[in-house]
């Protein structure tokens, strides 16, 4: 008999190792520039919110994103400013309203971060026999349906990543 508990323990393991077999497969040499400016992984998440968004930002949309707090967000904006990628902009209609805006320097970083992956991903797919290729974009396509589907019943996209 099959112990369910068992089971799931020993796909959460193997889930666990799936974020390293992507960096060592998608990773590959990451540019000297993001290296020298020393972001972790919540300044990047944070850089692409803000460059993703049609409006720019406030802080507490950026923590909403992130499922963080208002504070831990304050604490990336003030060291993401003193690097130059991010800057506080008062909001055009409300002066009350302080806007987040990526800089010149941080809108390159994001195009950097995108440009090498998009060059990973393509390289990793031709490297895939057609037969593999297409399991595995059906793979993905069904997992980000299950992740949307949760996603949209919560009515929150919570990254959770400083917890």
């Amino acid at each position: 008999m099959v112990n369910k508990n068992n089971d799931m323990e020993t796909f959460i393991n193997e889930m666990m190792e799936y974020p390293k077999k992507i960096g060592r497969k998608l990773g590959g040499p990451i540019d000297e520039d993001l290296i020298k400016l020393n972001l972790d992984m919540p300044h990047v998440v944070m850089l692409d919110i803000i460059t993703s968004s049609s409006i720019k930002p406030i802080m507490s949309e950026i923590a909403k994103k992130m499922g963080t707090s208002k504070a831990m967000i304050t604490y990336l904006v003030d060291a993401m400013e003193k690097k130059g990628l991010v800057e506080r902009v008062e909001d055009p209609n409300d002066r009350r309203i302080l806007r987040i805006h990526a800089t010149r320097a941080g809108t390159d970083i994001v195009s950097k971060m995108h440009s090498h992956h998009r060059k990973s991903i393509r390289s990793f797919l031709g490297s895939l026999s057609l037969a593999d290729r297409n399991v595995f974009i059906k793979a993905m396509r069904v997992t980000h349906e299950i992740f949307d589907k949760y996603d949209d019943e919560s009515g929150e996209n919570k990254l959770n990543i400083l917890k």
